[in-house]
């Protein structure tokens, strides 16, 4: 905690004269980890309570962010791909899973994912989060934060804390719209945390959802792959295979 409290006052000092600068990109590590209930879990078979559990564990994840979109996506995955956003320095980026590409331009977001061997994205308009902002502040890791709150169409609660010391409103996954970048997040199923932030003046080279992947609609989605993965859960009262899937 104390290295990381260093890391944030060294940025906090060194980066702050750059924002009145020409910054045309900024790339945020973040740290994300899956909330499980062991009791609700039990359920499944061994395999899957393994895979869960893992997933229960902080992982590293990365934001990318331009005046244009941003990508967000766990830094664990299949396809490696590396993005220049400074001239002496490259971020390297694995993507594969899950990743969220936001759109400014055209108000789009794109998830995708990784499942039943193919590429499926999922092409939306970018969520409308009906933010609460509350009075409350907290300091985490040297950093001020103003808490907010909102509750999304399907009723989960989302609390974030966020900083507008940085002049940036986005988020992991596809949480955005605030009057600030967020720095931690809890919404029931996943919580997420800012480990690390930098600045260039150089463009990135955004990634983009696969030219080879299957886009459907939020409701193709729900028809063709969320109801397949329930119908395939359970045959009779016995579960037989199980696909997991987090939204």
């Amino acid at each position: 905690m104390k290295k990381i409290a260093s890391l944030f006052s060294f940025f906090v000092i060194i980066i702050q004269p750059m924002l009145s600068q020409n910054i045309k990109s900024v790339v945020v590590e973040y740290q994300q980890k899956m909330n499980i209930d062991e009791e609700k879990i039990s359920q499944y078979p061994e395999s899957i309570q393994q895979v869960l559990r893992a997933k229960a564990k902080w992982e590293p994840a990365i934001l990318v962010h331009t005046d244009k979109g941003s990508y967000y996506t766990t830094q664990d995955k299949i396809e490696t791909k590396t993005t220049q956003h400074d001239a002496r320095k490259k971020t390297t980026v694995k993507s594969g899973n899950k990743c969220y590409f936001k759109n400014f331009e055209s108000n789009n977001l794109y998830t995708q994912y990784e499942m039943y061997n193919e590429t499926v994205i999922i092409e939306d308009k970018l969520m409308k989060y009906d933010w609460k902002l509350e009075s409350e502040e907290k300091i985490i890791d040297n950093i001020k934060c103003k808490k907010a709150s909102t509750v999304d169409s399907n009723g989960k609660q989302i609390t974030v804390w966020y900083t507008d010391k940085f002049g940036i409103n986005n988020g992991p996954a596809d949480y955005h719209g605030l009057p600030g970048l967020i720095v931690y997040a809890e919404d029931g199923k996943y919580s997420y945390k800012m480990s690390k932030i930098e600045f260039s003046e150089k463009d990135v080279a955004l990634l983009k959802p696969s030219e080879d992947g299957v886009k459907v609609t939020p409701e193709e989605y729900e028809k063709l792959y969320v109801n397949r993965k329930e119908n395939e859960t359970r045959k009779g009262n016995k579960i037989t295979t199980r696909r997991v899937i987090q939204n």
